[in-house]
């Protein structure tokens, strides 16, 4: 285990788990190196269930639970948070290009296979975790997410919306982050910034 590290570690509320996530110390030295020489050290790492998280407490609703979607490049991300603390996450296979796609079948084929995997992360939450209700389902902007967000509303027991990200976030000075595309790319890396917003 020498060559390990623990990057972060929590208990989620109410709930008898740890999330623990472990790195090798060969990645992670030279980011904490460069912190160090730039005066600033590290005194947590995001990873992307955490980073997520932290973009959703800032928009929660107060005293109840909220699921936030984020489709990336690659994949996808589900996370659900309440009072600021990860309660649940999920990953996605499906990355936003599928939502996009030239081909019908293709964008039918992620919409369905998210609005699938939603239903069954909603549900087990609703099952395994009884004392907080979930007020909405909250999308990431994306390529594609306003489809999305009119597919899975007649799937799921929720208010489904797109995040609206500018009204959480003073985005000016990056004018490139109006295109959805590129707030997409950069998202899990600002919502890592935000952890002491949140």
């Amino acid at each position: 285990m020498s060559n390990v590290t623990v990057v972060g570690a929590q208990w989620v509320r109410r709930n008898p788990q740890l999330v623990a996530v472990a790195a090798a110390h060969a990645t992670l030295r030279p980011l904490a190196q460069a912190a160090d020489d730039a005066g600033t050290p590290w005194a947590a790492i995001d990873v992307a269930e955490t980073a997520l998280r932290n973009l959703s407490a800032l928009v929660e609703p107060e005293g109840r639970a909220q699921a936030l979607l984020h489709i990336g490049q690659a994949d996808g991300l589900l996370v659900i948070t309440h009072g600021g603390e990860l309660l649940m996450a999920r990953h996605l296979d499906t990355g936003a290009g599928a939502l996009v796609s030239a081909e019908e079948h293709e964008r039918q084929a992620a919409f369905d296979r998210i609005g699938l995997e939603l239903q069954r992360t909603l549900d087990g939450f609703d099952r395994t975790i009884h004392h907080v209700v979930l007020a909405r389902l909250l999308v990431a902007p994306a390529p594609g997410a306003d489809a999305l967000c009119a597919h899975v509303r007649e799937l799921l027991y929720v208010p489904v919306e797109t995040l609206d990200l500018q009204g959480a976030l003073d985005l000016s000075a990056v004018p490139a982050l109006a295109d959805p595309a590129v707030l997409n790319h950069h998202l899990r890396a600002i919502d890592a910034a935000l952890r002491e917003a949140a």
